[in-house]
């Protein structure tokens, strides 16, 4: 769905909005009352729009597995681009071979140009404009990746801070996918998160501090986690919007600001370990459980809850399942079942193990404690062996249709080995599950992919995060 999102409004920035509003008009008045294929709806949009270019170039996005990856060499000679498929570390391909029609459009400043990438590659005149950084995907529009050199890349993220919402967003994604298959350094990754982290839009901005939380999960070792909080506090921690942040009240400030500090609080809180947000929520979770409901808004609950237990070990656990049993709300009911999963220490690990097994729970809520504790870095190791050890007792608390869901709890390893460990859980149980063939493939992948980023860029992440 996302592709095919991203794919109508490549389409629509390529022909224009009129011309493709045309398009589906023309469309939907042909078609009324009938059935119509994806060739037809292509048909439409070349018709309208007067471009016949158009129904090769949608069906090599809709005929092919794939992302295209659109390598960018600007010099004061030219532009010269070429194309290939986007793979990242880990990740094993067919050796088919892609070839896309990439409606592309590049920016420097004022400056724009456009083409059809049709061919392998080719060379486009040079671009000037009112900045020295080239945006290889104008507008954000464009469903693809981007690579560029080492000058290319730092003119670009000296810049990105002052992008448009979307075009910083493609910078964060082509940055990211460039180290994950292995062509920048974690270096240049740190210093884009830096850049955009100033942005106005969050959703720009918490892309790179979000897959820095993924590896922190899953591929970092315990000795560099201090040093990882600090680069997360020193990304987020000054954002003004935390200026106007009340744990009682989420809705204080503009709507904007409202959003801002409810994506910034589990990042601040639970990521960076920040220890005055982190101070005030556990305040806050303490007078909520003791009766004062107004102490703690609901936009914050979930996080302030896993403070509290982080902190308060087997007692707060203790406090927070009791209020989740006697209590008849079923937001808080789920926020507390995901909050008793952050808990922390091995004692604690294993009580609450217990705690998701006894009784007063539904079955979903169990699955969350269970799920939580495996996304949880201190608590996966004991809880896989829990689920291991008990697995008929564990799979049949969950309810039928998301017994394959169990498999997910294995996402966060990043080792060779747990791909084996895993293999041999789950397969000779595929009956019990009732199904989840696609579910074990696909954990089986990631765990691979993110072995391989570990192999080969481990080490230069430690070194990064050392300096």
């Amino acid at each position: 769905y996302l592709k095919g999102a991203q794919t109508v409004s490549m389409f629509e920035s390529f022909v224009g909005e009129a011309n493709f509003r045309k398009a589906v008009q023309l469309h939907l008045n042909r078609y009324a009352y009938r059935n119509a294929t994806a060739e037809d709806f292509f048909a439409s949009v070349a018709e309208a729009s007067g471009n016949a270019d158009v129904v090769p170039a949608l069906r090599s996005f809709t005929d092919q597995t794939g992302v295209p990856l659109v390598t960018v060499r600007d010099s004061t000679s030219g532009i010269t681009l070429s194309q290939s498929r986007y793979v990242p570390l880990g990740i094993a391909t067919d050796r088919m071979m892609r070839r896309w029609q990439i409606p592309l459009c590049l920016s420097r400043g004022e400056g724009k140009t456009c083409t059809l990438l049709k061919e392998a590659s080719t060379t486009l005149p040079p671009l000037t404009g009112t900045s020295p950084a080239l945006v290889p995907n104008a507008g954000g529009a464009g469903y693809y990746r981007f690579s560029l050199d080492e000058a290319g890349w730092d003119r670009l993220i000296s810049t990105a801070a002052a992008l448009p919402e979307r075009e910083a967003m493609v910078v964060a994604d082509s940055i990211w996918a460039e180290f994950a298959a292995g062509r920048t350094d974690f270096t240049r990754v740190r210093r884009a998160a830096e850049a955009l982290a100033r942005h106005p839009s969050r959703s720009a901005a918490l892309i790179l501090p979000r897959k820095l939380a993924e590896i922190a999960d899953t591929l970092l070792p315990e000795a560099d986690v201090p040093a990882y909080r600090a680069l997360m506090r020193g990304l987020l921690a000054s954002r003004p919007e935390m200026a106007g942040f009340d744990p009682a009240n989420a809705n204080t400030g503009t709507p904007a600001e409202q959003g801002w500090r409810e994506w910034l609080m589990p990042l601040l809180a639970l990521e960076a370990r920040d220890p005055a947000v982190r101070a005030a929520l556990k305040a806050a979770a303490s007078s909520s459980l003791a009766g004062d409901a107004a102490a703690l808004a609901p936009a914050y609950r979930r996080t302030a809850l896993a403070v509290l237990v982080q902190d308060g070990g087997i007692p707060a656990a203790d406090q927070l399942f009791a209020a989740l049993k006697a209590s008849n709300d079923p937001l808080f009911r789920a926020q507390a079942a995901g909050a008793l999963g952050a808990v922390e220490g091995a004692a604690a690990i294993a009580h609450v193990q217990g705690l998701a097994m006894g009784e007063g729970l539904i079955s979903r809520e169990r699955t969350t404690i269970l799920a939580s504790l495996t996304f949880n870095r201190d608590g996966r190791d004991a809880t896989t062996k829990y689920v291991a050890d008990n697995f008929r007792k564990v799979v049949e608390s969950f309810p039928g249709f998301s017994r394959a869901s169990i498999i997910n709890f294995f996402d966060g390893y990043c080792s060779r080995d747990a791909i084996t460990r895993v293999e041999g859980l789950i397969r000779p149980n595929l009956a019990t599950l009732g199904g989840g063939e696609l579910e074990l493939a696909q954990t089986k992948e990631r765990i691979g992919q993110c072995a391989a980023l570990k192999e080969a860029k481990g080490a230069e992440i430690s070194s990064a995060l050392a300096r």
